[in-house]
């Protein structure tokens, strides 16, 4: 290797660690989202400062004209001025912190693990039985003992306490696992500050139950004093009662809020897959109903094996006979890359941004469904520039690839703008049978292909006789049959509309079933966090008398 490439590889090496520690600002901005979010967020980053070190290194060397060969010494000098250019562009705060805080946006920090807390916090919780007896213990050595209490008005203050401590000790007891070693000495402070404020909770509940029971004994006295029917009196102590178990029923909520974010944040932090994260939660005492599988990797997975098979079964019957450089097995890597980029293209901003999804109204975004047909063909273009400039050489080669398959281009266009369509998760809505909204797929997907088989055998053919041939026909059926197989899998696994039947709440005795429906998921947390990790078990109210009340 010559010093010139020593040095490329050793400035780039440079320029990416430099982009790394750079995005990971504040420290905790891991730990605010997914693994798979983050580290996309980072090699973004990275690749926007690398493509910045190139851009300085071709514009360096066209204001410094230097024209020596690539191994020679000059070129390394202004390679290595190109690194120092991009290290001060980087130390020029707004430019850096801009581009930084985009990024984080993108990749859902903090926005991200603040919807997850909110989400577990709505959520009912059960802790392991050690954990409850643990926290009975604990309660009652600061003078907390629903058992004893005979105020059934304070009973919710209880529950809210018991949940609040049974979180409490488990997150105390994170920085004993090695698991979490890392991300308890990054939140040291924090957990601090939350023993502290589970101390101040703790005492401060226990004084307002005291408070109550000489409240309780005020009335008591006033009653062996003959003033048993004063119903100001009876007012004044029930309001006063009221009053104090709201407060500190609200200081509750907030602890029990903020331990939910340190906990989302672990769990974030330490589980890099979606079922790592159910069984940690579950594992917490967080109860879940059963996950959906996840749907989109199975569809980009079979419409990989499809176009695969489906593509070598043709080419084995209908070899290529357009004279063209590319192998078969070059020409089937080209045609899978440009579909499954297609298929990301349609389908994946449905997940992420709000405009490519009819949402709430139920509508087609019409602009989005253009824009994606644009795009993938856009994508085909590029792809097939590149196929070119790799197989044939140079620019030349480049634009020779791309007029050989310009008979395919509008394929392209039809299939990403048909999927961006069928994918909507309000398609077929109508049609509660599984079987025929994958019939109805099947037969406009198969529809489009067999289409776009006849208008691009229509630019291959120079006369009608090379259009009326078996290879045609071929070439239509394989459309046909491909284009059906695809059509009946992936849209409907590509739609989010089903809902756990595990999820939904039991009538209560005695009510019909339609005033109990199933409880929605929380949409601000479908919306921020693609990875859909629990749904709400909803639980049933039971209604509670207050002697006070009474």
């Amino acid at each position: 290797m010559t010093l010139w490439s020593v040095s490329m590889v050793f400035a780039a090496g440079l320029t990416v660690l430099m982009a790394s520690a750079g995005f990971n600002r504040p420290s905790w901005s891991r730990s605010y989202t997914t693994a798979w979010r983050y580290w996309t967020a980072v090699a973004a980053h990275a690749g926007l400062y690398l493509l910045l070190f190139m851009l300085c290194y071709g514009v360096l060397l066209r204001i410094m004209g230097v024209d020596a060969p690539r191994g020679s010494g000059a070129r390394t000098l202004v390679l290595w001025l190109a690194l120092a250019l991009v290290a001060c562009l980087r130390a020029v705060v707004p430019l850096s912190r801009r581009l930084r805080e985009r990024l984080h946006r993108m990749a859902g920090i903090p926005q991200q693990a603040l919807s997850l807390a909110k989400f577990i916090a709505e959520m009912p919780f059960e802790a392991r039985s050690d954990i409850r007896a643990q926290a009975r213990d604990m309660l009652r050595m600061r003078g907390i003992d629903a058992d004893r209490d005979w105020l059934p008005l304070a009973q919710p203050l209880h529950q809210q306490m018991r949940k609040a401590a049974e979180l409490f000790i488990q997150l105390r007891a994170w920085d004993q696992e090695r698991s979490l070693g890392r991300y308890t000495r990054e939140v040291t402070h924090e957990l601090y500050r939350l023993r502290q404020r589970f101390d101040r909770l703790s005492f401060r509940v226990s004084r307002t139950l005291a408070s109550i029971e000489q409240l309780g004994e005020i009335k008591v006295i006033a009653s062996d004093h003959g003033i048993d029917d004063n119903k100001d009196l009876d007012d004044r102590l029930r309001h006063l009662v009221s009053d104090m178990i709201s407060d500190v029923c609200e200081d509750i909520g907030l602890f029990y809020r903020d331990a939910s974010v340190l906990a989302a944040r672990g769990v974030l932090a330490t589980n890099l897959r979606q079922a790592g994260r159910n069984a940690a939660f579950e594992r917490m005492g967080f109860t879940a109903c059963a996950s959906e599988p996840d749907n989109l990797s199975r569809a980009f997975g079979y419409a990989a094996l499809l176009m695969l098979a489906g593509l070598w079964i043709f080419f084995v019957v209908l070899p290529p006979d357009d004279g063209a450089g590319l192998s078969v097995g070059q020409r089937i890597a080209v045609i899978l890359v440009i579909v499954m980029g297609t298929l990301a293209i349609a389908i994946l901003p449905k997940f992420y941004f709000g405009f490519a999804s009819g949402g709430l109204h139920r509508r087609t975004p019409p602009a989005f469904v253009v824009a994606a047909g644009a795009c993938a063909l856009g994508f085909s273009v590029l792809v097939n520039l590149a196929a070119g400039a790799l197989v044939y050489g140079g620019t030349a080669g480049a634009l020779q690839r791309l007029a050989e398959a310009a008979p395919t281009l509008p394929s392209t266009f039809l299939t990403g703008a048909l999927v961006a369509w069928l994918t909507q998760d309000h398609r077929w809505a109508a049609v509660d049978d599984v079987r025929a909204r994958r019939g109805l797929d099947a037969a406009l997907f198969g529809a489009a292909w067999l289409l776009s088989a006849v208008v691009s055998r229509g630019f291959t053919a120079d006369t009608l006789a090379e259009f009326w041939n078996w290879r045609t026909l071929a070439a239509v059926g394989a459309g046909l049959v491909l284009g059906a197989a695809m059509g009946a899998v992936i849209p409907e696994l590509a739609r989010r509309r089903r809902t756990p039947a595990a999820c939904e709440a039991a009538p209560a005795s005695g009510e019909p079933a339609a005033l109990n429906p199933p409880a929605p998921r929380i949409s601000a947390y479908e919306l921020t966090l693609s990875d859909r990790v629990l749904a709400p078990v909803p639980a049933p109210q039971e209604a509670k008398a207050s002697a006070l009340v009474r």
